[in-house]
């Protein structure tokens, strides 16, 4: 009986200190993030998308922000640390060294959202797509 209270007291405990805490609760919303990486790309590559990034808001359930060329907006629907991205609306700049559509289709593609250490990393099941760092 005392190993099941002491189990017990232990889960309680880590619930409140925010270890189970759900991804609504962090720092996702009103909150800028620039691309760090995108997973499957050469730095080089990935020093391409310097201008990218995402912004969610919470009373509308939309995201927006810069492909690194132009601006995209869309519509989100996130339970836990589940995600879905709408393909959404982007300006028409014509763009020279930046794959548009590999951002796009990382979105598209993500399923996952997680945060830890003010990094924001989007997932396919188990494949980390890409890496956002929070700004201030």
């Amino acid at each position: 009986m005392h190993k099941l209270f002491l189990i017990l007291f232990t889960v309680l405990i880590l619930n409140s200190c925010g270890i189970n805490k759900s991804l609504t609760d962090q720092n996702l919303y009103e909150t800028k993030w620039s691309l760090k990486t995108i997973s499957d790309l050469s730095e080089p590559e990935n020093l391409t998308f310097s201008a990218a990034g995402l912004y969610f808001s919470k009373s509308d359930s939309t995201y927006s922000g810069s492909n690194g060329c132009n601006m995209i907006r869309g519509k989100f629907v996130i339970s836990d640390n589940d995600v879905i991205f709408s393909e959404g609306i982007s300006t028409k700049r014509a763009c020279q060294g930046i794959n548009e559509q590999k951002f796009h289709s990382i979105l598209l593609k993500a399923n996952r959202i997680k945060i830890k250490n003010g990094v924001l990393s989007l997932y396919d099941g188990k494949t980390k797509l890409a890496d956002f760092e929070h700004l201030d």
